[in-house]
């Protein structure tokens, strides 16, 4: 029988995986905010980053950002949001100790770390990280560092993953609720992902 592809190379499911692979190869971030709300204009604690792709990280990005100057321009606390903190363990409170930076000089370094609109900016629910970090650019009158076009959540790419995979694990971050952890985590667990892993 004469194979219909008979170079597997060439077989357009390959193709695609092919160029699929150049995509994520591409500028990758994952960002995680530590913040005293839920909604998008919540106060920010904290900003950390990673720079990724399928094959491993270069670069992180951590700032603690000054809550006196959020709350000043009416930037949202929850009591909620608050009790929830107040039941974490030291690790994670430790970041109300901090030396934090203005907003803007936080957003503006942000920015430069991005490197520019083609980045890929994933963020942990489609409503959350990337939705509170812009509603922060523009209470700032910062330039918005990424496109619309490369929001990516990590949520939703995990949740199928699951769905198909139950028995998939996650990266566990070294301190849980600590901005660069977390990011760096999430990195590390989509990062199994796009290279295949089913556990």
């Amino acid at each position: 029988m004469k194979l219909l592809w008979p170079d597997l190379t060439l077989c357009p499911v390959n193709l695609y995986s092919i160029k699929w692979r150049e995509k994520i190869m591409l500028s990758n971030v994952m960002h995680d905010l530590e913040t005293l709300d839920t909604k998008e204009t919540s106060v920010v604690l904290s900003i950390g980053a990673v720079k990724f792709n399928a094959d491993g990280t270069d670069g992180t990005f951590y700032r603690r950002l000054n809550i006196s100057e959020q709350i000043e321009r009416g930037r949202t606390v929850s009591g909620d949001t608050i009790t929830w903190w107040m039941l974490q363990g030291g690790s994670a409170r430790a970041v109300f100790s901090e030396p934090s930076v203005s907003v803007y000089l936080a957003l503006k370094e942000y920015s430069a770390f991005l490197g520019g609109e083609t980045c890929n900016v994933w963020g942990n629910g489609a409503m959350f990280d990337n939705a509170i970090l812009l509603n922060l650019y523009a209470q700032y009158s910062v330039p918005r560092p990424w496109s619309y076009k490369n929001d990516r959540c990590y949520r939703t790419v995990l949740a199928q993953h699951k769905d198909l995979h139950p028995a998939f694990e996650t990266v566990k971050p070294v301190t849980a609720h600590n901005a660069m952890d977390d990011a760096f985590a999430q990195a590390l667990t989509l990062q199994k992902i796009w290279n295949g892993d089913q556990v």
